[in-house]
């Protein structure tokens, strides 16, 4: 079986979501944070654009997966509404939907939010995460992205 490289990329979003883990320095947080979301979206684009190459099985099942993704038939809202989403909130306007620690720490003071301060819970500001910690989208994005893959390469050693 080959190795897929997009599976490297997810990788790295592992690792990515590993240091966010640990990370207290906000302007760490942020770039670490940034880098995350974007080698999500990168996962998508190797396969279609690197791993498809040359491989035609490879190139038809990777785009069925993607029609399916942007048409949500199956359940697969965090591609739209968390990967492609966020991905284009840092790239094209540089937001992210995740409250800083600064924020947060303000809103526990003031009493006007039960947020904990600090790296221990960075929650997601808006949308269908809102209020989920943004590490463990991250991560339900990685072991989506993971099963997403292990069912593409099942299909193309099938046929």
């Amino acid at each position: 079986m080959v190795t897929l490289r997009a599976r490297f990329v997810l990788d790295d979003c592992r690792r990515a979501l590993e240091m966010l883990e640990d990370e207290e320095d906000e302007h760490r947080w942020r770039v670490l944070w940034v880098a995350a979301v974007v080698l999500l979206r990168t996962v998508g684009d190797v396969l279609h654009k690197v791993d498809s190459r040359g491989n035609p099985r490879l190139a038809v099942q990777a785009a069925t997966a993607f029609d399916r993704w942007k048409q949500r038939a199956y359940g697969d809202d965090i591609f739209q509404d968390f990967i492609k989403k966020e991905r284009d909130k840092v790239v094209h306007l540089y937001e992210l939907n995740v409250y800083d620690s600064d924020t947060i720490a303000v809103a526990a003071d003031s009493g006007s939010a039960d947020l904990l301060g600090g790296n221990l819970y960075r929650p997601i500001v808006d949308g269908v995460w809102e209020g989920e910690d943004a590490r463990d989208v991250l991560q339900a994005a990685i072991d989506w992205w993971d099963r997403e893959l292990a069912v593409i390469e099942d299909q193309v050693l099938r046929h």
